[in-house]
């Protein structure tokens, strides 16, 4: 298949970026035509302030993104194109425009967007659900979308016509949900159920250590208040096996205060030794207080056999019950994350649990079960959009 791949990073790299390049390298490997149209949001600077404005006054559909995506079929000529990241340059427009030059058209939801003007359902650190697809007043209020009203207002149009699009005119022709919890949230509001499909990210293999070879708890991820790393560091007991902290963001300096005998902070790894230090321990910790479709240390503890342990509810706490439903306590209550993450540290029955890590990897979050979902989709989005 020829496929065109199009994405707009985010001005600080995260897991969706991180997504849209293994997914890209992914399709290449398994010998798909791949073309690659990256934008980077910090070149929206760098637009002449003329045609800036010209596509804040049609945010929800400008002619900058229809351009960028038909140039970029002109060269490739896909038979269908991948959207990640639609925003700023893109837009519901560059969706839009592929389907009127005839090509099969997928979308990958990253976060919840379509239902939460900032995407991630969280308000001063608490689940907040006041808006829905096409219903954001409270958000647009609030100023939810970079804390500016102005552009919550933009956002609010852009998202709404990209729900309307997928609802009445089944545009993109497919929308991968990271989740199953996420793909049902959709199709309570009204989304096609056979539209919108459960795809799971996915992550390398791993290589798990024997249970001798571990030790302490990790956590991991972005430094920032939505993490709720702080708070678990500040009740962990002093007579708990040693947490480890890493990661970096706008709460260095309150991790760095927040050490302790047993709680030490690494600071950023690298990729390959923050694979090292989940497969040298014996639980992984994930607090966040926000509802995260799909975060990519789940899935990387998974494959090294290392049991996570975090909040009940939406896609974090679903994904870490289909391992065992011991590793889950109630939303918000960080002492009894702290104890859990000990008891299953100790658990007689850990290996159990880390067995099934791996096999939930094997089964769920593999590149070879990536991969086939995304080619059936594929090859489903391209026929329908043959026979139209």
């Amino acid at each position: 298949m020829r496929v065109l791949v199009a994405h707009v990073h985010y001005r600080q790299m995260g897991g969706e970026d991180v997504v849209f390049e293994a997914e890209t390298h992914l399709l290449r490997d398994a010998g798909h035509d791949v073309e690659v149209l990256s934008v980077r949001s910090e070149d929206l600077d760098r637009i002449p302030l003329a045609e800036r404005a010209r596509m804040a006054l049609t945010y929800e559909a400008h002619d900058h993104g229809r351009r960028l995506i038909r140039e970029a079929i002109e060269r490739s000529r896909p038979d269908l194109v991948h959207f990640h990241n639609l925003y700023p340059q893109l837009g519901v427009s560059a969706v839009e425009e592929a389907d009127a030059l005839g090509c099969a058209t997928v979308h990958t939801l990253h976060n919840y967007r379509l239902s939460c003007l900032a995407g991630t359902h969280l308000l001063r650190l608490d689940i907040c659900e006041r808006c829905k697809p096409t219903a954001f007043v409270p958000g647009m209020v609030r100023g939810c979308y970079r804390g500016s009203r102005l552009q919550s207002v933009l956002a609010a149009r852009a998202t709404t016509r990209q729900w309307r699009d997928m609802v009445a005119r089944g545009l993109p022709l497919r929308v991968l949900a990271l989740t199953d919890f996420m793909r049902q949230k959709y199709i309570a509001h009204g989304a096609s159920p056979d539209r919108l499909v459960h795809k799971p990210n996915s992550v390398d293999r791993g290589e798990p250590a024997p249970p001798e070879a571990r030790h302490g708890v990790l956590t991991a991820g972005r430094l920032s208040p939505e993490k709720g790393i702080v708070p678990l560091m500040r009740v962990w007991p002093a007579n708990a096996p040693t947490l480890t902290v890493a990661g970096s963001g706008p709460e260095e300096d309150e991790v760095s205060a927040a050490q302790g005998p047993n709680v030490r902070y690494l600071g950023r790894l690298q990729p390959s030794d923050l694979r090292a230090a989940m497969r040298a321990a014996r639980v992984v910790a994930l607090p966040s207080v926000g509802p995260e479709p799909m975060p990519l240390v789940a899935l990387e503890s998974f494959s090294e056999g290392t049991p996570v342990v975090a909040f009940d509810g939406w896609s974090l706490g679903a994904m870490v019950k289909d391992v065992s439903h011991d590793c889950v306590v109630a939303f918000r209550d960080f002492p009894a994350l702290a104890r859990r993450a000990r008891e299953i540290t100790d658990a007689w029955y850990w290996d159990k649990i880390s067995a099934r890590c791996v096999a939930m990897h094997a089964s769920t979050y593999s590149h070879q079960r990536n991969l086939a979902i995304l080619e059936r989709v594929y090859v489903d989005a391209i026929a329908e959009r043959h026979s139209r």
